[in-house]
């Protein structure tokens, strides 16, 4: 990377966010940088020094090379080199992520390391595709670790993890709050929350007056996060008190939903009437955006209810989130709850609301749109536990009706649903594998397929997803007439080739295992 892309780099985001450095050199062309850039703004800075550098590099200029730089020798290996007879390098080039990274699992595990000519595109996979990192550092071995050393650009296999960001980030905050912009206060409270605890409170109080509305906003979601803070506390009192048992109903009534066994809460909710002053201290709007479809009672109610966390309203109507998103549709504020629970849902990341807002989505549909809330399949799949999710799946899959899905795509479904779930995931369950092999031959015979242009790409990720022992299957029972039209030719083509790679690596490490 030349010294003109280094620069190029530093301020892609604004040099509001990060003054970017000058080269620093001891020639002519450093003086020149360090004159002409004194006294000015990082903004001049900037420019003047890219057209230095760019009429340097026009005219074939190239920084000198560290003098008197001293290789010491790489320390022996402890691992054998694996025979992969091109297996590996291959696969770095073309396969998807997940065969990657499972070809990288192996190899650790094998005790075994990659040849030393492919070190340098494994640590430059590393560098650009994160997820990969771990695996990747995992087979590098002595040799991979020394090079990394002599490039900055690989500094990623030794740097030290990111434990202590939150904790820079909580220092800065805490220090230097009045010098930071609101972009770089809204930034660095991101990387708070991830290692957020209760004694981050009064920090966080702290931001729910801040100047910028970002960082107010950020600062409420953060508080929402902790049940025991003093700002769900407030907000879970709001609520509270709009919230009311109905009048008792009559017994005729009660005794005949007991026997149905159906168990709505007899609870009643309002909208605010008025927005309170003190309000605005926890973050809290009192105008909507524009563009909001909620009324304006109803968007006091939702900023309300959104920070109260999920298991209070269990616990204060004892109904189950089945039961509760049952009990919004017989409210009046129906849009607001579903709305501020999917929220909650998310944040919280919990699996139990999850599956209930699944529930809500039509079998063989992968989203849908009630009382104008947006519900999606897959962003809530995402938080559930690996066995639910497959068996959400199959069972969408079996409503999937290849004759008349035009509206979804069977490679949509396909790679969001790849999406879901994480590189280290196992094959699809025996269930599962048979029906998604099932309606891909079904699709691929359809005249709507030929659109499908999302397939061609999604299969190879699929491919990896399907047990060793329905590979075949796959491919010999790939219906014939579907063959013939190009789009289906083309889906075929990158299985046949994803198949083929699983099988040389099965085939790889049976015959190391042996060995």
């Amino acid at each position: 990377m030349t010294l003109l892309n280094t620069l190029a780099n530093q301020v892609i985001g604004g040099t509001e966010k990060r003054v970017p450095q000058i080269p620093v050199m001891d020639n002519a062309i450093g003086h020149l940088l360090s004159e002409l850039t004194e006294q000015a703004t990082p903004e001049q800075n900037v420019l003047r020094a890219a057209g230095i550098l760019s009429l340097c590099e026009h005219a074939g200029w190239q920084p000198a090379q560290r003098e008197n730089l001293t290789l010491t020798p790489a320390p022996a290996e402890t691992r054998e080199v694996i025979d992969d007879r091109g297996t590996l390098q291959t696969l770095l080039n073309d396969a998807p992520q997940r065969l990657r990274y499972q070809a990288l699992t192996q190899v650790a595990t094998s005790g075994m390391r990659p040849a030393p000519r492919l070190l340098p595109a494994l640590l430059e996979l590393g560098r650009k595709e994160k997820l990969l990192s771990p695996a990747v550092k995992a087979v590098l071995g002595e040799r991979g670790r020394w090079l990394a050393n002599l490039n900055p650009q690989w500094d990623w296999v030794c740097a030290i993890p990111d434990e202590n960001t939150a904790a820079e980030a909580r220092e800065r905050l805490t220090q230097d709050r009045s010098d930071l912009h609101a972009r770089e206060r809204a930034a660095l409270l991101d990387v708070l929350a991830q290692d957020l605890s209760s004694a981050d409170e009064p920090l966080l109080d702290a931001f729910l007056c801040d100047r910028s509305k970002e960082v107010r906003l950020a600062a409420a979601e953060m508080l929402s996060t902790l049940p025991d803070s003093a700002y769900v506390a407030r907000m879970t009192s709001r609520v509270s008190a709009l919230l009311h048992e109905k009048e008792e109903t009559s017994l005729l009534l009660r005794l005949k939903k007991r026997l149905s066994g159906e168990r709505v809460p007899e609870y009643q909710l309002d909208a605010p009437e008025q927005f309170a002053d003190e309000w605005k201290q926890d973050a809290l709007e009192e105008k909507k955006g524009a563009g909001e479809r909620l009324g304006q009672r109803a968007w006091w109610l939702y900023q309300l209810i959104r920070a109260v966390p999920l298991r209070w309203w269990q616990q204060q109507l004892q109904a189950t989130p089945a039961e509760l998103l049952a009990w919004a549709a017989n409210t009046d504020w129906q849009a607001v709850l579903l709305r501020a629970w999917l929220a909650a849902t998310l944040r919280e990341r919990n699996s139990e609301w999850a599956e209930a807002f699944v529930s809500l989505i039509p079998e063989g549909h992968i989203n849908t749109n009630l009382a104008d809330v947006y519900i999606d399949l897959f962003e809530l799949l995402a938080l559930m536990p690996l066995a639910q999710r497959q068996e959400r799946i199959f069972h969408q899959l079996v409503a999937f009706d290849v004759n008349k899905q035009k509206s979804i795509r069977l490679g949509n479904l396909c790679s969001q649903l790849e999406r879901t779930l994480p590189l280290e995931a196992s094959p699809f369950d025996p269930q599962l594998a048979a029906q998604v092999v099932t309606t891909l031959h079904q699709w691929v015979q359809q005249k709507h397929a030929v659109y499908d242009y999302e397939l061609r790409h999604a299969i190879g990720d699929i491919a990896c997803l399907l047990p060793a022992d329905m590979l075949d299957d796959v491919i010999n029972h790939w219906p014939r007439d579907a063959s013939q039209e190009p789009c289906c030719e083309e889906v075929l083509h990158r299985l046949s080739i994803v198949v083929a790679w699983r099988k040389n690596l099965q085939t790889l490490f049976s015959r190391e295992n042996a060995l």
